[in-house]
């Protein structure tokens, strides 16, 4: 009896050891090909890798900053860094092409939201001479990642409301955090990675799939303590910080434009957001439709192209193949199309050329 509960402990033990061995052992994040480029920042999470002696570059992109022109600054997350592409196959880079009065700079940072697109702004703008800064609120994730403390295994701040107003969180943030310290771990690589491999696996099978990683993801909250906004606060929540873009903007001297990019899978299966309250599409649709700015929605662009023909009530007939790589990163062919679109736009609406 003795020598069973002995062995019943030792092998408790080994296994709390490996435990901590594969916690403790730092290993590069499953997504690292999108992080390449930044660093850990105590106030936004993580920030586009500092310039050299004498660089003054902005966003992951690291655009070098022409002091002597005036500046349309575009900022969003993965899909409008161009994930997967070259910078000059993104939308960022056309759009400057087509552009001859002012310098496109691109200061989206791969996993961003809306609230790091705030403090991010508050950094930079008053360092540049914006005319008009575009915001591109990717509508497939930047609900959730502007209402969770973190995101793909990074600490970030985080708003609450609080009355008519918001006050910031989480900030500063510790290399040593909960999350910082599991999301960078071996354990969290090897459990990523396995997510991959099923959700790739159901895909090819015409099952759902993308779930398996928003568990992992999903993880971090219960081992870590995380905050998540509830829906009714995070709507408040994040309505207060598009006015807040707003105004900054504004007192820079320049105008906002706000930009919905929409997932693929909103034109092909609009219930794939179904544990939603409501897609977060319409969501930002109804939001921005009821208040004073701007708006440009990539979404009416596609429908209404030759890439789709409606196809029912909700749904489309599109060939989005070579517009997406994925389910929301656009491809060459998407990036040149909302580039397109979207100089039409501000063409038109700003008179700029």
């Amino acid at each position: 009896m003795k020598r069973r509960l002995a062995f019943l402990l030792y092998s408790l033990l080994m296994i709390v050891l490996f435990f901590c061995l594969l916690v403790g052992i730092r290993a590069k994040r499953p997504d690292r090909q999108t992080r390449t480029g930044v660093r850990f920042d105590e106030f936004l999470g993580w920030a586009p890798d500092p310039p050299a002696q004498g660089e003054f570059i902005v966003g992951q992109r690291r655009n070098a900053v022409d002091t002597q022109r005036s500046h349309i600054v575009f900022i969003g997350d993965s899909v409008g860094f161009g994930t997967g592409l070259t910078e000059e196959d993104t939308a960022a880079y056309f759009l400057g092409r087509m552009v001859s009065h002012a310098q496109v700079l691109n200061l989206s940072v791969t996993g961003y939201a809306i609230d790091q697109y705030f403090l991010a702004l508050s950094r930079e703008l008053a360092l540049l001479r914006p005319v008009l800064v575009i915001v591109a609120i990717y509508t497939g994730n930047d609900y959730q990642g502007t209402t969770w403390d973190n995101n793909y295994g990074y600490r970030k701040p985080i708003f609450k409301v609080r009355g008519d107003d918001i006050v910031l969180e989480r900030v500063p943030i510790s290399r040593y955090d909960c999350v910082y310290v599991f999301g960078h771990s071996l354990l969290f690589y090897l459990l990523w990675k396995g997510a991959v491999m099923i959700d790739e696996w159901a895909q090819s099978l015409g099952r759902p799939h993308g779930g398996h990683r928003f568990a992992v993801n999903s993880l971090l909250l219960d081992i870590c303590g995380s905050t998540v906004i509830p829906d009714d606060e995070g709507a408040k929540l994040i309505e207060i910080l598009l006015y807040k873009i707003a105004s900054l903007v504004d007192a820079n001297g320049a105008e906002t434009l706000f930009v919905l990019l929409p997932d693929k899978n909103d034109f092909v299966d609009p219930h794939y957001h179904q544990n939603t309250k409501e897609r977060r599409l319409v969501f930002f649709q109804n939001l921005l439709q009821k208040l004073p700015f701007r708006v440009f929605d990539l979404y009416e662009s596609v429908a209404h192209s030759p890439y789709c023909a409606p196809g029912g009530a909700e749904t489309y007939q599109c060939k989005l193949e070579g517009f997406y790589m994925d389910s929301a990163h656009m491809d060459k062919e998407g990036q040149m199309f909302f580039a397109n679109r979207l100089y039409e736009y501000i063409r038109d609406t700003y008179h700029i050329e």
